[in-house]
């Protein structure tokens, strides 16, 4: 954004320091109608030149993989995208670099581990990258919007209805049964226990009348990597073991619902976090720009909502429906100017308004700043 005050421009605002770039006496006339006020979305990467930067890839790998450590798996990701080095060292197969990967995932507070199975660069891109798997070009935020967490990868819509990806459940359990030796139909009670979902249909039963059409039984539709996944697990073993090697796999299936289960309450906790972090950031900063009375009549009953949650919902709407939101992506001339002008429009809704007592929501004293 180009929009300037006295002081410096409103872009320059630091992303990670945002609470003392406050202190850069901004204007507080400034013309927030002129700024940019829609959903906030990630600042593309820049591609001028920075002075003074050292390129971390020329270190020698040993050094290398200790600065990757200290990051954390979404910083891997980006990294990945962004250096053809990062993507030589970050993707390679080997006992060293997973570890890279775990210690990354331990820098994010009580982030789950893996699915069984899923290696700790695959449980990365599963949370961090909104990109379907099967195209590499539909994006999938919400991940759980058009199919389950533990179906372990992202597909779009658009794969999700190919026929190339997904298959019906029924004839996958049939395809399956025909490929060890048994009946037809001898696996059509593991319906939903074999196999997780990527779509459902629900079918039309038969009317002689197309004014008495039905919707009947929903019809699930599993992915075709995942039935040839189970078919070379039962045939890699002897056929006497194979009714054990079924059974196994049901009970896997049911860990990995329990453990998407356990990883959606992470999830949801750890975005609460980040949203009452960026409140605390908000009212902090309103305080200091002398708003404490516009942040008191805001959060009173008589008003719908306080400043600081207005800001975070609408800075926060793109990534509450993806696995990970971080407060840090955040196009923070956004959040400030959006704060400031709700705190200005506050303002002066209160010079209209007949003096009433205020409802103390926030020991606002014991706040740094706050006189």
């Amino acid at each position: 954004m180009s929009t300037e005050t006295d002081s410096e421009p409103l872009s320059n605002v630091d992303d990670e320091y945002w609470e003392s770039d406050w202190d850069n006496d901004w204007d507080s006339s400034i013309d927030l109608d002129a700024l940019d006020m829609s959903p906030t979305r990630v600042h593309a990467p820049s591609t001028k030149p920075v002075a003074n930067t050292i390129d971390i890839f020329e270190y020698p790998d040993d050094v290398l993989l200790q600065i990757l450590e200290l990051l954390d798996p979404l910083d891997l990701n980006n990294l990945i995208e962004a250096s053809s080095r990062a993507r030589q060292v970050l993707q390679t197969r080997s006992q060293t670099i997973d570890t890279v990967w775990e210690r990354a995932r331990g820098n994010i507070h009580d982030m789950p581990p893996p699915f069984h199975g899923m290696s700790e660069a695959a449980w990365a891109r599963l949370n961090f990258v909104f990109r379907c798997d099967f195209c590499h070009v539909g994006e999938v935020r919400d991940i759980d919007k058009t199919h389950r967490l533990e179906l372990r990868c992202r597909v779009c819509e658009e794969c999700a209805m190919s026929s190339d990806v997904a298959m019906d459940e029924l004839e996958a359990l049939q395809s399956v049964a025909l490929s060890c030796g048994w009946g037809m139909s001898s696996l059509d009670s593991d319906i939903s226990r074999l196999f997780i979902a990527v779509r459902s249909r629900w079918t039309l039963t038969d009317s002689p009348s197309l004014d008495d059409l039905r919707l009947g039984p929903c019809r699930n539709f599993v992915l075709f990597k995942d039935v040839n996944a189970l078919i070379e697990r039962l045939l890699a073993v002897d056929i006497t073991l194979r009714d054990a090697a079924l059974r196994d796999v049901r009970t896997e299936v049911e860990e990995l619902k329990l453990a998407a289960c356990r990883t959606r309450a992470w999830r949801d906790n750890y975005y609460q976090d980040q949203v009452l972090l960026l409140q605390g950031v908000i009212k902090e900063n309103l305080i200091r720009r002398g708003f404490k009375n516009e942040l008191e009549y805001a959060a009173s009953m008589s008003r719908r909502q306080s400043i600081p949650a207005t800001v975070t919902d609408a800075a926060m709407y793109l990534y509450r429906r993806g696995m990970v939101p971080r407060y840090g992506e955040l196009s923070w001339d956004k959040v400030s100017a959006r704060a400031l002008r709700l705190a200005q429009d506050t303002r002066k809704g209160m010079a209209h308004m007949p003096a009433q007592p205020m409802h103390h929501f926030w020991d606002l004293d014991s706040d740094s700043g706050s006189d």
